[in-house]
Parts: structure tokens; sequence; C-alpha cells
């Protein structure tokens, strides 16, 4: 019977042992569990597989390139998200807490809009506000987010207010500030 000299499954010869060798069942069955093996896994090559079984056990369930599927998701600097954006209404208990809209409201909602100085969330009639902007309070309508998601748009406003963010025209509030 040849001896094979192989290290990995890939180098293994599926027609050994020999028909006919002295050993007459153990040849075929040993000849059929390396022609399985390498149907199984035609791309082993010659090189050993250093995966623990942890981490072969993390592609369970993977249907598609895992690669792809990462190539798919937003990069974590400037990210440019598309459809609705969510995130959580953070509580500010630091100057590093990033703030959603209604995080915003919830912490200038209990001014008084129009002494200068104060905030509103307003919708501008002017589009293309970018941050500094000035913009008359004629052309503010002040947004309430209810609790339900809405929105309700209030009276236009007096005085003189500076964007905080970027207003993009009559559908979308931004942060605003009096300064005359």
């Amino acid at each position: 019977m040849t001896i094979e000299t192989s290290t990995y499954p890939s180098q293994w010869n599926s027609a050994y042992p020999e028909a006919g060798s002295a050993f007459t069942e153990g040849d075929d069955h040993i000849r059929k569990i390396k022609a399985n093996y390498l149907a199984a896994w035609p791309n082993l090559t010659a090189a050993a597989v250093t995966a623990s079984t942890t981490e072969l056990n993390y592609v369970d369930g993977v249907t598609s390139s895992i690669q792809t599927q990462l190539d798919a998701k937003a990069p974590l600097a400037s990210p440019a998200l598309t459809g609705t954006p969510t995130c959580p209404t953070p509580i500010f208990d630091t100057a590093s807490t990033i703030a959603n809209a209604e995080a915003v409201y919830n912490a200038v909602g209990g001014y008084v809009a129009g002494a200068i100085g104060t905030y509103v969330l307003a919708q501008s009639a002017t589009s293309g506000l970018g941050y500094g902007s000035a913009v008359a309070g004629a052309n503010l309508k002040p947004v309430q987010l209810n609790t339900d998601g809405s929105q309700t748009v209030s009276t236009a406003l007096s005085g003189s207010w500076r964007c905080m963010g970027y207003a993009n025209g009559t559908t979308v509030a931004s942060l605003f500030v009096r300064y005359q």
C-alpha cells in the first residue's frame, strides 16, 4: 500500500489506498472519506486553517459575503445617512451629548420665545440658512413637537434671530436664538 506524504487535505490523492490492497474494505472506506472531504471543502489549499471553534461559529448563518455586508454599512467617520435617521433622545448631562430635535425642544421648551437670548425650534420661510445666518422673526414659525411625533406650527415671531443649525425651508425645523 502506498503511503501518502501529505500535510493538508488538498494534497490527498483520493485514489489511495489502491484498490486491491491488503485492506480489502478499509481502502474503499478511506478513499470514500477523502472524496467526501475534498468535495465538501474544495477551496482549502495547502495552508492550515487557524480559526478557532469560536471564530468559525461567528460565521454561522452567514448567507453572503461578509465584506459586502460590511461595505454596505455607514462608516463611523462622517456617515451619509439616508431615509429618516432616528436616535435616542438624550438627557443633557454633559457638553458632549449629541442632541436630536426632541431633546433640543425639551431643553428649551420651557422658555418663552421672544426675549433676547432665548431659543426657539422653528421653521423658516427662508431656504438654505446655515449656521449663524440672520433671519427676521417674521420669517420664523415656532414648532412644537407632540408626543405622537407630529408637529404643531405656531404664528410668526418678532425680532432678529440667528440660525444655530441648517434650515432647509418650511418642512424642517432648526434651532434659532434671538439676538435683537
